[in-house]
C-alpha cells in the first residue's frame, strides 16, 4: 500500500542522498553485530512473527483483522526495512566524505537502537485504536483480491534497499524508451488520487522533526537548535520539497508498478479513491509516522545519555 512507498521516499530524503547508491549495505542484529543481508531479513521475519504470535495469544484468537491488514498490506515489512534504509542513506554521506565523528557515533546508536518488536507493537496498537470497522473490513476485502495481491508483491519488492539502485537504472532507461501516453496518464492519475506527493512531504516533515529533535541531544551546545528553530527550518523546506518531489515520486512510481497493467492500476485507483481507501491511506501514514516518532523519542533519550558520558 501507499504507506510503504512513502516510508522509502521519506527515509531517502531524510538522510539526504549525495552520490548515487552504495555498492554494499551493512546490516546489524539486535546486539549490534554486523550480519549478512539474508540473516538480517530472516531476523526481521522472526521479529514480526514473534510479535504477531504474542498478540494472538494475548487476545485468545487465531486471526486478528488488524494484524491481517498489517501483514497483507506489507506495512510491517516497511517498518522492518527502516534500519537498512537508514544505513544505505548514511553510506552515501560517508562516500561523499560528508560525515563527522559525531555523525558516525550517532549513526551507530541509530543502527543498533531500532527495536523491531517495539515498532511492530506501536504500529499495531495505533491501528487497533484508530481504524474503524468499515475501513478495516473494506481494506481486507480489497487486499484479498488477486489484483491487490499482485500489487502488494510489487510494492514489497520496491520497498527493499536493493531496489533503489534498480529504480535509478529504470528511470534512466525511460529517457531513451519513454512509456506511452496512456501509461503516463494512468501513473499520473495514481500519483494524484493516492496523494503521493502531499503524503510523502508530510511524512518527511514529521520524520525530520523527530530526527532533528533527537540528534539535538548529541550536538555541542553551540550547535544545538531550539524547537522554534527546528520548526522554522522545516517550514522553509516545504516549498522546495513541493517543487522538487513531484517528478521524483512520479518517476519512481513508474518503476514500482512496471509489472502491473493499466487495467489493474485503474482498479487500485478506484479503491484508493473510495471513502474506505482514503481513510485507510490516511491512517496508514499516521500509523507509520507515529511508529517512527516513538522510535525518535526513545532515540533522543539514548543520545542524551550517551553524549552525557
Amino acid at each position: 500500500m501507499k504507506a510503504k512507498l512513502i516510508l522509502v521516499a521519506t527515509v531517502s530524503l531524510l538522510f539526504v542522498p549525495v552520490l548515487g547508491f552504495p555498492q554494499s549495505i551493512r546490516y546489524y542484529n539486535a546486539d549490534g553485530l554486523e550480519i549478512s543481508a539474508a540473516a538480517y531479513q530472516e531476523e526481521s521475519r522472526k521479529y514480526v512473527k514473534k510479535y504477531h504470535a504474542a498478540i494472538k495469544r494475548q487476545a485468545g484468537i487465531k486471526t486478528d483483522p488488524v494484524l491481517q491488514v498489517i501483514e497483507m498490506s506489507g506495512m510491517d515489512q516497511a517498518i522492518a526495512a527502516f534500519p537498512a534504509l537508514f544505513d544505505a542513506q548514511f553510506e552515501q554521506r560517508k562516500r561523499a566524505g560528508n560525515v563527522t565523528e559525531i555523525d558516525l557515533r550517532i549513526a551507530k546508536i541509530i543502527q543498533t537502537s531500532f527495536d523491531q518488536e517495539a515498532a511492530g507493537r506501536n504500529l499495531y496498537e495505533f491501528l487497533k485504536k484508530n481504524i474503524d470497522q468499515k475501513t478495516l473490513w473494506d481494506t481486507i476485502a480489497w487486499l484479498e483480491t488477486p489484483v491487490a495481491i499482485r500489487i502488494t508483491k510489487e510494492e514489497n519488492k520496491a520497498n527493499s534497499v536493493e531496489a533503489q539502485a534498480e529504480t535509478l537504472r529504470y528511470i534512466a532507461g525511460m529517457q531513451n524508451n519513454p512509456p506511452p501516453p496512456v501509461r503516463v496518464a494512468v501513473i499520473n492519475k495514481l500519483v494524484k488520487e493516492a496523494k503521493l506527493v502531499e503524503s510523502t512531504i508530510e511524512g518527511f516533515i514529521n520524520a525530520m522533526a523527530g530526527m532533528m529533535g533527537a540528534v539535538n541531544y548529541a550536538l555541542p551546545d553551540v550547535q544545538k537548535v531550539s524547537k522554534e528553530q527546528i520548526k522554522s527550518k522545516i517550514s522553509d523546506l516545504k516549498p522546495m520539497l513541493e517543487q522538487s518531489m513531484g517528478q521524483q515520486i512520479t518517476l519512481s512510481t513508474f518503476y514500482t508498478y512496471r509489472n502491473i497493467s493499466n487495467a489493474d492500476l485503474e482498479k487500485y485507483i478506484a479503491f484508493l479513491s473510495s471513502d474506505s481507501g482514503q481513510r485507510f491511506q490516511d491512517i496508514g501514514i499516521e500509523a507509520i509516522s507515529y511508529t517512527l516518532n516513538q522510535f525518535f523519542a526513545g532515540l533522543a533519550q539514548e543520545l542524551k545519555a550517551s553524549f552525557k558520558s
